[in-house]
Formats: C-alpha cells, sequence, structure tokens
C-alpha cells in the first residue's frame, strides 16, 4: 500500500506522454508537462527513499528490500531523471512559437 503514490505518478505520467497528442498551443505543451514532472516525481522517489527511513516510500525500501537493492534502485532514478532531462527539451521546444 504504501507503494501507490509512486506507481500513480509513475503512470498517470506515462499515459500523459504516451497517449496521441491532440490539439495544439498551451494544453499539448501543459500535457508534456504534466507527464514529465509526474515521471520526475517517480524517479524522485526512488532517489529519496533510500535516505529517509519514514514517509511510504522510506518506509517500504526499509522493511522489505536489502542494501544492495536500495542502491541499485538509487541507481535507476538517478539514471531515469537524467534521461528524462535529455528527452523533455525536444518535447518542450517543438511547441516553441505555437498560439
Amino acid at each position: 500500500m504504501a507503494l501507490v503514490g509512486p506507481l500513480f505518478s509513475l503512470v498517470s505520467g506515462l499515459i500523459a506522454l504516451l497517449a496521441p497528442r491532440r490539439g495544439r498551443g498551451f494544453w499539448r505543451l501543459f500535457t508534456i508537462w504534466f507527464g514529465v514532472l509526474s515521471v520526475q516525481s517517480f524517479f524522485g522517489y526512488l532517489m529519496t527513499g533510500p535516505f529517509v527511513a519514514y514517509g511510504d516510500v522510506g518506509h517500504a525500501f526499509r522493511c522489505s528490500m536489502p542494501g544492495r537493492c536500495v542502491r541499485r534502485i538509487l541507481v535507476v532514478g538517478l539514471l531515469g531523471t537524467f534521461a528524462l532531462a535529455g528527452s523533455s527539451p525536444n518535447s518542450c521546444s517543438a511547441h516553441r512559437g505555437e498560439g
């Protein structure tokens, strides 16, 4: 039950990013922005979990995973953050100049 928040962030972000993009201008850019922030929230959960012993993710990491797995999850969070940061400007810059 503790991981519902991070999983919801991931799923809602992926739906927003992978759904067919309709419309133009503000609403299309808003959908991309929403998707990027939601997926980044998921990666943020993965990166903060190993350092915080309280909260939903911290509790789940401390109770049920060995330290080796927690470190791997931290690396996945870091790599996901960098990958998302690398792809986001391309998605957003395609909408420059649209009204």
